[in-house]
């Protein structure tokens, strides 16, 4: 039994036993470091879709990336592993350009790429897509989103973004020729904007994938 009295006999009772004030910090670092892994996860997750197909290949890990995920795309690449490395690189008048990676279902096909360039600091692209056959595919039967990631490097400009492609009636073609004409925004009025345009980096690159 603890004897909790004071040098001059009476008990103090505001005196807390160091033990209690050392567990309460061996438990918040417990609860910061969860909080901090959850976190990880989910933003590892949803940025890298490497590590969310490597979830996918089990079983818990994939219940768990599946939740979190913020994507019908990469739900399909967690469930399906169907991410397809391309790693197709580039260099056009100052500019770097990097296919990075496609994710392939019958009739969707997103791909991840990112560009930099120390010259250009507000540059926009225009897309042009062809089936392996050099014909130019219906644009009323194509639906492009392109939407960027996050930056990668502020200094050099680089910047990473995903182009997503669906194909509202007909089936995605064997093979996809994906041509990225770069130009800048700040030189392109508004008033022009279906005109001809400057185009300060021109990139072609040939698709070859597995549809699944």
């Amino acid at each position: 039994m603890i004897d909790r009295r004071s040098s001059d006999g009476n008990y103090n009772f505001d005196h807390q036993p160091e033990e209690n004030t050392e567990n309460d910090s061996v438990y918040k670092k417990i609860i910061y470091g969860i909080l901090f892994a959850c976190f990880t996860f989910v933003f590892t997750v949803n940025t890298s879709p490497r590590f969310a197909v490597a979830c996918g290949r089990i079983y818990l890990l994939r219940e768990l990336a599946l939740a979190v995920s913020f994507s019908d795309t990469l739900d399909d690449a967690i469930k399906n592993a169907n991410l397809q490395l391309m790693n197709l690189k580039d260099t056009d008048n100052g500019i770097i350009m990097n296919i990075e990676y496609l994710i392939v279902n019958k009739n969707k096909i997103n791909i991840t790429y990112n560009y930099e360039s120390k010259k250009y600091t507000d540059l926009d692209v225009d897309f042009v897509l062809q089936d392996g056959l050099d014909n130019e595919l219906d644009e009323n039967d194509i639906k492009l989103d392109n939407k960027k990631i996050y930056q990668l490097n502020d200094e050099e400009n680089k910047n990473r973004y995903q182009l997503n492609i669906e194909f509202l009636k007909s089936k995605l073609p064997l093979m996809l020729n994906l041509s990225c004409n770069f130009y800048e925004k700040s030189k392109q009025a508004p008033e022009k904007i279906n005109a001809n345009k400057e185009y300060v980096g021109k990139f072609s690159f040939k698709l070859k994938y597995i549809i699944f």
